[in-house]
């Protein structure tokens, strides 16, 4: 009796159990990784802007909803990879499984495969030269995409013609066992370079959004009083006896320090600025004008 009971509550458990791990599969462990990519993708955007202005990343002092706002584009664009890395992986998955039943199909399929590892070769050795060229071009980031796409492609192939590589005959079955070990050795491979692709692009976003910043002077412009001149240029009120600081851009700012810019009129390009970080407890008013 004891036995049945025992038995009973096991089964009555099971369920319980598989609750708990559908929901750390299937929502847990998926929102963990997004999170932390998302993390680790808003601290570089975050840094490439701060350094673009000549502030070290150290002086980031955000929370961390703040630092996961701010890689939006990037998580946007790493769930879009995904979708598509589904995909694609579904519509290879399906082209085997209908030409399994002819050979002469995997045949090709096979050379399909080769094909899709010269051009992974090929791409990565364009990837790794363009690096050094056009580190932060769009260009660099399509190529880098491209060889991404190809890669990724050439990995869900060669997973799914494994298990029947021994039905094919053809010259190059022993060649494709040794370019392609295991599935997942090329997939990490695959995982790893997407995520460069996209620390990559978070820093030439982080670029790109300074510099437009400064071009286009849509950042507030502020006016600072303290007791005591801040920067070189402050002019001292005779009425207030209080210096104040004309003509400040505010980068950005948090509880210790405002980030702020002026342009450097001396010298005649539109990017020229002088930047500063004065710590808060130095200055009395804040003032904005737009």
């Amino acid at each position: 009796m004891s036995t049945e009971s025992s038995t009973n509550e096991s089964k009555a458990g099971q369920p319980n159990n598989k609750l708990v791990e559908d929901l750390l599969r299937n929502l847990f462990a998926p929102t963990a990784v997004l999170s932390g990519l998302g993390y680790f993708l808003g601290w570089t955007f975050s840094a490439a802007y701060y350094l673009s202005f000549g502030f070290l990343p150290s002086s980031i002092s955000k929370s961390v909803p703040e630092i996961l706002a701010s890689a939006w584009v990037e998580l946007g664009i790493a769930v879009l990879i995904l979708t598509l890395g589904f995909l694609i992986d579904r519509w290879l998955s399906s082209l085997v499984f209908t030409s399994a039943s002819k050979k002469k199909n995997l045949s090709i399929l096979l050379n399909v495969f080769f094909g899709l590892f010269i051009f992974t070769l090929l791409g990565s050795i364009a990837f790794i030269y363009v690096f050094f060229v056009l580190r932060l071009s769009l260009r660099y980031l399509l190529i880098a995409s491209v060889v991404v796409a190809i890669s990724w492609s050439y990995c869900v192939l060669g997973r799914e013609m494994k298990p029947r590589i021994k039905e094919i005959k053809h010259r190059l079955v022993g060649t494709f066992e040794f370019i392609f070990p295991n599935f997942y050795v090329v997939a990490t491979l695959t995982i790893f370079a997407t995520i460069f692709l996209l620390n990559r692009f978070a820093i030439w976003r982080g670029v790109s959004v300074a510099n437009i910043d400064v071009a286009s002077h849509t950042l507030p412009v502020v006016i600072l009083y303290s007791s005591e001149p801040l920067l070189p240029f402050c002019i001292q009120e005779t009425s207030t006896k209080q210096y104040v600081c004309k003509d400040l851009f505010l980068i950005d700012s948090n509880e210790n320090f405002l980030f702020v810019y002026q342009k450097d009129n001396s010298v005649n390009t539109p990017l020229s600025i002088k930047t500063f970080m004065i710590a808060r407890e130095n200055i009395k008013v804040v003032e904005h004008n737009r």
